[in-house]
């Protein structure tokens, strides 16, 4: 039985594993691991440890776009010496926090492929799990691609026109963070730009552009502002842009 296990360690070096408990090893010694479901096994416990990163990321406080978006600013910040102390800090807790969160992630994609891996038809089950994560990252980095023309331009033409809806002096805080909700997928702060008397009139596509995970919808828009108890149309050019949250597209910004 000795020489089983040391023969089958043999094998299993080429899986990146935390040490296997001897039931487990005992199963997957009497599958006998081929070549190519060792190689779907590496596969799917990268593929699973970028899911369990990004889920570590938001539980841990949602500081991904520090480490994904500017790496190259934060790790700057490590040695600019007007940093204080403080701020120095709080960046070594960071990076910790970060090292902790892929750690941890790759441990749990590892036992995962572990499990699968002594299911039966375990290589067709690896291989549907790796299609489905791959599906889900692609959908994450590039949402826009994902859709036609026309449903993208339809949405983006409804937000524009809930976001309207928040130019209103009579809009309780309540009331403005449920409608700005809608039209950014978040909270935004009240401030001045939205009170005041701003009526869209109509909108004309310039052009429309897909950018990785988000999409950005040129328009003329014609507006009717009333300014004390006058009323004037205006014409800008603005080019809106929008991120996909959970599957729903929001509009992050605006610029003329």
């Amino acid at each position: 039985m000795n020489n089983k296990m040391d023969e089958l360690d043999d094998k299993l070096k080429s899986i990146p594993k935390p040490i296997l408990k001897l039931e487990m090893k005992q199963k997957m010694y009497e599958k006998i691991i081929s070549p190519k479901e060792a190689m779907a096994d590496k596969v799917l416990v990268f593929l699973l440890s970028i899911i369990f990163i990004y889920v570590g990321f938001i539980i841990t406080g949602n500081f991904i776009g520090l480490f994904i978006y500017y790496p190259i600013s934060e790790l700057l910040s490590f040695f600019n010496i007007s940093d204080s102390i403080s701020n120095t800090f709080m960046n070594i807790m960071e990076f910790i926090r970060l090292l902790i969160v892929i750690i941890v992630s790759y441990v749990l994609a590892a036992k995962v492929s572990d499990y699968v891996t002594t299911l039966q038809w375990s290589f067709i089950i690896k291989l549907i799990l790796t299609f489905i994560i791959c599906l889900i990252i692609a959908h994450k980095l590039f949402a826009p691609y994902f859709y036609t023309d026309q449903y993208l331009k339809n949405r983006a033409e409804a937000i524009i026109e809930r976001h309207y809806e928040i130019f209103d002096i009579h809009l309780t805080e309540d009331e403005y963070n449920k409608k700005s909700k809608k039209v950014y997928g978040m909270k935004r702060l009240l401030t001045d730009h939205y009170k005041r008397e701003v009526e869209l009139v109509e909108l004309h596509e310039i052009s429309f552009e897909r950018r990785y995970a988000r999409f950005f919808y040129k328009v003329a828009v014609t507006e009717k502002i009333a300014t004390n108890g006058k009323e004037e149309l205006t014409t800008n050019i603005i080019t809106y842009e929008f991120y996909s949250k959970n599957g729903i597209f929001y509009m992050n910004g605006w610029s003329q």
